[in-house]
């Protein structure tokens, strides 16, 4: 068996490169295998370190792991909200300034006065509330966007994978920063 490489696995074991083949040797006194390692190693070789391999092996697998943590992120802001009632905030918002203003339509006085008669509070109430909610999501969403797009080139333009998590490590500490700006606890 004449040796070329040789490095420590994850598992313990070395895993030997030769002129033939890869192989898998344990670290045991009594195999012949690793016998003939220790024999390598001390005609001067080394043995390399177990390296672990990069949490995000591609540029995509980084990029789908900052969606799914964009996402868990403005979930921690809106709270569980089901997918239906999100899509209509847009209708609720322009709704709820028009009742402010004075201007609702007959549908958008409506729309707010059903919800404040089922949570027994005014309309007017209501659509404060919503017009102060609306106006922070649209600080964080407007932030959180920049910022994924930021990380997003970040990601495209690095060419070592094992600095993708540094980069998603970097943006979670710019998003808890950008949420206490604006007064939310991340």
């Amino acid at each position: 068996m004449n040796i070329i490489s040789a490095q420590y696995t994850e598992k313990g074991g070395i895993e030997v490169v030769t002129d033939s083949q890869t192989t898998s040797v344990p670290i045991s006194e009594g195999n012949r295998h690793y016998q003939m390692v220790k024999e390598w190693e001390a005609e001067g070789n080394n043995i390399a370190a177990y390296v672990a391999p990069p949490t995000y092996p591609t540029a995509d697998a980084a990029k789908a792991a900052l969606v799914a943590w964009v996402d868990e992120f403005t979930s921690g802001v809106t709270g569980p909200v089901p997918l239906d009632e999100k899509l209509s905030w847009d209708a609720k918002e322009a709704a709820a300034k028009a009742v402010i203003a004075g201007t609702a339509t007959t549908e958008q006085q409506s729309l707010l006065d059903d919800e404040a008669a089922l949570t027994s509070e005014t309309t007017a109430s209501l659509a404060n509330t919503i017009v102060s909610k609306a106006t922070l999501y649209r600080k964080v969403v407007s932030r959180v966007a920049g910022l994924r797009r930021v990380l997003t080139a970040q990601i495209e333009a690095e060419t070592d994978p094992y600095n993708y998590s540094v980069i998603l490590e970097a943006g979670k500490t710019h998003a808890a920063q950008l949420a206490d700006s604006i007064g939310l606890s991340s």
